[in-house]
């Protein structure tokens, strides 16, 4: 993506024309896989696999959308990935209070409370 963005934002118009299409790698492992099942995968036949997909109509067009909702979906991703590793590390402490302290949990009933 990061690819694209540069492409589309920092290239002349007139040279690309603003059509960017992906293909994914699995597409490619596969077609790789069809045309010659006994070839080892290398730099040289990549290139002419993702021609021949692209050729073939079996590419998406890119969906470049402005940098407001980018960077909101991105802020959105990372706070994701923060409240699950915040869950990670809480179910983590709660494993080693009990282990420590184990006689708390007849006391309190929520073990990360702030009377806990």
């Amino acid at each position: 993506m990061n690819f694209a963005y540069t492409l589309y934002f920092h290239i002349p118009i007139s040279f690309l024309n603003k059509q960017i299409h992906f293909v994914f790698t699995e597409q490619v492992a596969y077609r790789r896989e069809a045309d010659d099942p006994a070839a080892n995968k290398d730099d040289k036949k990549a290139p002419l696999t993702i021609f021949k997909l692209a050729w073939d109509n079996k590419s998406f067009p890119a969906n470049i959308l402005p940098d407001q909702i980018r960077n909101l979906r991105e802020a959105t991703r990372q706070r994701l990935e923060f409240v699950q590793k915040r869950a990670s590390l809480k179910l983590k402490l709660r494993d080693r209070i009990r282990i420590i302290f184990p006689e708390i949990l007849g006391i309190f009933s929520d073990i990360l409370g702030a009377s806990a």
